[in-house]
Parts: structure tokens; sequence; C-alpha cells
């Protein structure tokens, strides 16, 4: 990790958040996805750009190290609001944001209701589609991805005591099956950090369900044309997400910018972070507020 490294609790919208920041210079604040996971797997990601920016992960409300609350508390509305009193507890008069799969979504709809305090806009991923057709081919390609024998595992593992329970342990062991199919190499999410908590574990397996019908109310279709900040989409090769959603978001950003990461999935910046930086640095280094 960066040597100028900083941990920090704030007080946002009446719940502490938990902020790491890596380097100096310019901010660059990176939003995880998953629903809850919290902020440790995407950590790598951020400490590829940390000798050239100031790089801050936090953990979203209700997981990680941030303030436990209710499932009613994790909303789309509070997650941007949440988003937006960061910025100004953190004193920036613009923020540049790169966000991974949902935490893409997220960072996405920041931008388009906060159009005058985005910088710089990466979205890495970003997932799952809010286009019907697409979405399904999603969850073909996932399921077609899952063996037979990760699936028993699944289900043997929700049986027991232990998940039922959420204890950390087994709630992590469940996702490290569950997000195989994300991976080009699947061998690779034997080495995330995912750090899951007991607060992470409350909301974690049905947060994603919540809250994505909330992302669909707000017809987030019509928000693209909104989005006026230089914005980066990334897509990899071996995501299971189809690549047609990705081109749909760059196409309907005005000025978008769009690659493709080859040989990689869903967690490029996992599978090969020299190609994750090397997509990213560029684009920041020109456009970062």
């Amino acid at each position: 990790m960066n040597s100028k490294v900083h941990e920090d609790t704030l007080s946002v919208n009446g719940v502490e958040l938990y902020t790491v920041s890596m380097g100096e210079g310019i901010p660059v604040v990176f939003l995880h996805g998953g629903a809850q996971l919290g902020h440790s797997y995407f950590l790598p990601a951020a400490e590829e750009i940390a000798g050239e920016f100031r790089s801050i992960t936090y953990d979203q409300r209700g997981c990680g190290r941030s303030s436990a609350v209710p499932l009613s508390e994790i909303t789309l509305t509070n997650h941007l609001e949440d988003l937006e009193g960061l910025r100004q507890k953190l004193g920036l008069q613009r923020l540049n944001l790169v966000g991974h799969s949902l935490g893409a979504l997220f960072v996405l709809l920041y931008a388009a209701k906060y159009p005058d305090t985005t910088g710089a806009l990466v979205l890495a991923n970003a997932g799952p589609p809010f286009i019907p057709e697409m979405l399904e081919l999603l969850g073909r390609e996932f399921a077609r991805r899952t063996t037979s024998e990760d699936k028993a595992e699944l289900k043997r593992i929700m049986e027991t005591a232990e998940f039922k329970n959420r204890d950390p342990q087994a709630v992590e062991q469940y996702f490290s099956i569950l997000y195989k199919p994300f991976f080009d190499d699947p061998a690779t999410i034997t080495h995330v950090n995912w750090e899951f908590t007991e607060t992470t574990t409350q909301h974690v397996v049905e947060a994603e369900e919540h809250i994505v019908p909330q992302i669909f109310e707000q017809e987030p279709v019509s928000k693209l044309s909104e989005i006026t900040c230089p914005t980066l989409v990334l897509h990899s090769e071996q995501d299971p997400i189809p690549e047609a959603f990705s081109r749909f978001l760059a196409d309907r950003i005005k000025g978008a910018q769009y690659l493709v990461l080859q040989g990689v999935g869903h967690f490029a910046f996992l599978e090969d972070p020299d190609k994750f930086r090397n997509a990213i640095l560029p684009f920041l280094s020109k456009e970062a507020k």
C-alpha cells in the first residue's frame, strides 16, 4: 500500500462512513459495487493510481466499518446523498469518480444529478444492466458459467447455521463461490480481500435485489443525456455482463470514451492490475479536476 495512507471516519447524513485515503494530488474517489460488499476488494484499484493521485475509498452505509443501518435505510437516494455529503465533508469542489459494477451505476446517477460537482467519471464494468433484455442475457450467461459443483456447494452453505446466522466467514465463503463466473480465471477469487464484517453480512445477501429496482424506478436511460462530465466507459472482454450494455452507456453519454480490456473479467483490476491502471491513468491525468 502507498506510504501515505490515512484512515478516517466521517459523519455524513447521520451515518459514519469509514474512508481510506492514499497518495497525494488531485483526489479521485472509488465506489465499490456488489451492494454492501465493502471497499476492501476495490482497494487494489485505488492503490494502482495512488502514486499520481490522492485515491479515496470508503465503505458505503451499512457495510464494512461504516455505520450499521436497517435495510430500509440502504436506498439509492441515501447512497447518492452520502456521496454528495462526502464531497462536502472532504472540502472538494468536484468529485472525480471511479465506480465499479453497481458502484458505477451509483456514480453515473450522481453525475446526472450533480453535474456541477462532478469532475471526471470512470464507469468500470457497470452493471447490472438496466435494459431488460440485457439483464436477461446476464442471467443466462451467469448461470451457464456456474458449475453444478458450485451450485451444490452454494446450497450446502446456505443450509448451514453459520450462514443463516450471517457469520462473516460463512457469508464470505458463499460470495467467493457465487462470484466465480465474474472472473476469467476463477482461481483469482481465492486471493480477493473481502474483509466481511458483521455489519457487511447483515444485508449483503439481499441488498442487490433491494436496491436494483430503485435504480430502474429512476428511469436511468433518460439520465444518460444529463451527464456532461468527461466519461470513460470500461468493459472487460470476459465479463458476463453483455458488452452491448457498456456500448449503450458510451453511445448515450455525450463525448464518452470507450475501452475494452482484453483477457480479463469483471474484476479486471485484480486479474491484470497493470492493464487496469494503464486504461484509467491517461484518462484521469487529462480529465480529473
